[in-house]
């Protein structure tokens, strides 16, 4: 996969990438209301089915992966991995609905590591585990919603059997954007950085990841590039990520 990026006079930078293996273009604005027409290279299709959007927001983000030597053995021996938010954020419009922009990235972090191989528990699934065990949830008392803080989410996954809790945070805000594909000028949420905590059942860190979206990321591809490199180091804590990624693509 490859991008291509324009220097223009005005020190403004416009870039164009790769769909479907058909050659398009698209109508870039920068912050400084710069255009620009650039043409879109051809990608393996095959990439896209897997989700070439990850392995783009892999190439393209700062990844800090950090595994402490004595936890190699206890990471590799996972297999299923709770995600759970760090903590409840505001909602903001997604795509048409109201869904939050994190718990759209956490479904999308459990999906990828599902799709990894391996077992996963998700936030609902903890959730109905702690109605049931009559866990009071916190209130809102600006909105009057109710929820389950971290803590209570991390105990209510190990008492599903989890072998570790996914602790996640994403950092997220507006962006304005313009292009022929999206009718014009207007704003979107992009997520500036998704990390996760990976803990056991005596809460001890047993590894950390953390992505930083140079150019901001949609909530989709942002979850599913958590969830792959997170996935990807728990099967093999030396792996080089980004070759790995690099690999799967040119394999198609």
């Amino acid at each position: 996969m490859k991008k291509v990026q324009v220097e223009t006079s005005m020190s403004c930078s416009v870039w164009g990438r790769t769909a479907l293996g058909i050659g398009l273009a698209i109508l870039s604005v920068s912050g400084a209301g710069c255009l620009a027409v650039i043409p879109l290279l051809a990608m393996a299709p095959s990439a896209m089915i897997m989700g070439a959007g990850a392995y783009r927001a892999i190439e393209e983000a700062e990844v800090d992966v950090t595994i402490p030597a004595a936890n190699v053995s206890a990471v590799t021996a996972l297999k299923k991995i709770a995600i759970i938010p760090s903590k409840r954020t505001e909602s903001y419009t997604y795509m048409g609905d109201s869904t939050a922009v994190a718990e759209h990235a956490l479904t999308n972090v459990a999906s990828t590591i599902r799709a990894e191989g391996f077992e996963v528990i998700e936030t609902t699934e903890i959730e109905e585990q702690l109605r049931r065990n009559k866990v009071a949830p916190i209130k809102d008392q600006r909105t009057g919603e109710e929820f389950f803080g971290a803590s209570d989410l991390i105990r209510g996954a190990f008492d599903l059997g989890a072998d570790a809790a996914l602790v996640t945070t994403i950092s997220y805000g507006m962006e304005v954007r313009a292009g022929w594909f999206s009718g014009g000028s207007g704003t979107s949420v992009q997520v500036k950085t998704a990390s996760g905590r990976l803990v056991d059942k005596q809460s001890k860190t047993l590894m950390t990841v953390s992505l930083t979206y140079k150019n901001g990321q949609p909530a989709q591809e942002a979850g599913k590039s958590l969830g792959l490199v997170t996935a990807l180091k728990i099967t093999n804590p030396q792996i080089d990520v980004k070759v790995a990624i690099k690999e799967r693509g040119a394999k198609g």
